[in-house]
């Protein structure tokens, strides 16, 4: 018979004294996270994912429905690298519960993203249309505005090439859906890649993964997005836009061309009169291109100017300026090209404007809360698949996020995961059925989220049913 360690003994008595103790019991800190899972089990996504990607090379492989699952599980619940996985482990009898046979290791995930690669960004891509073909289906949409826009990652990573930052990394291309929050589609890029590079391949690419009977009615980009090539494409195929213009000599000749009459005072949104910013609209085509377009000039008092035309107001005095000077030391230009009818000036610029809430903080979501400004493998074709895997976590969290309770519906992932993911409960068998036990506050408040996500999305996904709880 073995001898008993004196340490261990030691320590299990120092614990006792503390108050602590050890438990067999299947136990979870991450109750909430059920919400998620069980959207994405209604997707069917796993069984999708088996049927997509590569078979393991043994019966004894994990199943890339495991694997999928576990990314997008671990990206829900925060994690920043793949051995946050670990984390996971812990929570185990969870995860069981809604099919996850085997949970894998970082190591794995890694061997995952470098087997699959190039490849496997294609069929995260499909995955990602049934995600999305859902959430149109719930939001009755038709019709789609598409924002596009290239973000930098830093990394020292061994693929990361210099920027035009002047630091290594990445470059990425994001494309979202304004009527549903989503993205539709990423693509990583070499640092050294300039933003404005084959936009109009990338617009192709996101109406090749719009679901079928999905219209692509308007694409909206910032300077990069404005190229004669992407403007005929959009013309020809009957699609508007709004694109924020590179200035050119031929663009400020025209400006110094209007009068005083041209220009009119910007409508704020609440129907008041800016008293500092003026819009005027001209024709133009730009060189080499086949089609003519509106031209929104957007004129704003520069802030020392605005200044001593404030002072002098306030002093009593005759303004320092003149309202229709055509002055480039006073105003600041901005040009929006378009081909939207039916819209005043002040509309269009309003309508630019929204891309700061629609795709900017879209991809600040993406990045900072699901972890795809952090690349974990030093293959350049791992990383584009862990980063369409991010951009996938994200859509099935947004979609989640559409069945909320309304004080829920527009709050990131960094908040959910304290008031909603993080309750703690015990998992128990009883009545041949697994239950999720959980405190009385914890299970009135997970209770409303699953009947409210049930009420919404019940007809979307006729799979998602309530986890059964009770109370503790």
């Amino acid at each position: 018979m073995s001898k008993k360690d004196p340490k261990k003994q030691h320590d299990q008595r120092q614990q006792a004294s503390d108050g602590l103790c050890a438990t067999t019991e299947e136990l979870t800190s991450r109750g909430g996270l059920l919400l998620v899972l069980k959207v994405f089990k209604a997707l069917r996504l796993k069984k999708l994912a088996d049927i997509l990607f590569r078979l393991p090379g043994s019966n004894r492989g994990y199943h890339n429905g495991d694997i999928l699952t576990t990314l997008v599980a671990m990206q829900n619940e925060g994690a920043r690298c793949l051995s946050d996985v670990s984390r996971l482990h812990k929570e185990s009898g969870l995860l069981k519960r809604i099919g996850i046979r085997k949970i894998p290791g970082a190591n794995t995930l890694s061997r995952w993203l470098h087997r699959h690669g190039h490849a496997g960004v294609d069929l995260i891509n499909k995955l990602n249309q049934k995600v999305i073909a859902t959430t149109l289906q719930y939001r009755q949409v038709k019709e789609v505005t598409l924002d596009i826009d290239a973000t930098l990652i830093e990394t020292d990573k061994a693929s990361a090439t210099r920027t035009y930052q002047n630091h290594r990394g990445f470059s990425m291309m994001v494309g979202t859906l304004v009527e549903v929050g989503q993205v539709i589609a990423t693509q990583l890029r070499h640092g050294y890649v300039s933003p404005n590079f084959d936009n109009i391949g990338f617009i192709k690419t996101c109406r090749k993964l719009l679901p079928k009977g999905i219209r692509l009615k308007r694409v909206r980009s910032d300077s990069a997005g404005y190229q004669h090539k992407v403007i005929d494409y959009l013309i020809r195929h009957h699609t508007e836009f709004v694109i924020r213009v590179a200035m050119n000599p031929s663009i400020s000749r025209r400006i110094a061309a209007l009068s005083g009459m041209d220009w009119q005072r910007l409508r704020c949104k609440d129907g008041s009169l800016s008293n500092h910013q003026w819009v005027a609209c001209f024709k133009y085509q730009m060189y080499r291109s086949d089609h003519v377009f509106d031209l929104v000039i957007q004129r704003t008092l520069k802030p020392l100017a605005f200044q001593k035309k404030r002072a002098a107001k306030l002093l009593g005095q005759q303004p320092v300026l003149e309202m229709f000077v055509d002055d480039t030391d006073q105003y600041d230009y901005h040009g929006i090209a378009t081909n939207i009818k039916g819209r005043n000036n002040s509309e269009i610029v309003h309508l630019y404007n929204q891309r700061g809430e629609h795709s900017e903080n879209r991809i600040k979501e993406l990045k900072t809360d699901f972890a795809a400004g952090r690349t974990p493998c030093s293959d350049f074709s791992a990383n584009a698949l862990y980063v369409a895997v991010c951009a996938l976590s994200f859509n099935v969290f947004a979609l989640m996020r559409h069945g909320l309770p309304p004080r829920m519906r527009h709050a990131r992932a960094s908040t959910l995961r304290v008031d909603l993911f993080g309750l703690a409960g015990k998992i128990v068998y009883h009545s041949r059925q697994w239950k999720l036990k959980l405190p009385d506050g914890y299970l009135s408040l997970l209770s409303r989220a699953l009947a409210t996500l049930r009420d919404h999305l019940g007809e979307v996904l006729p799979d998602l049913q309530s986890s059964l709880i009770q109370q503790d």
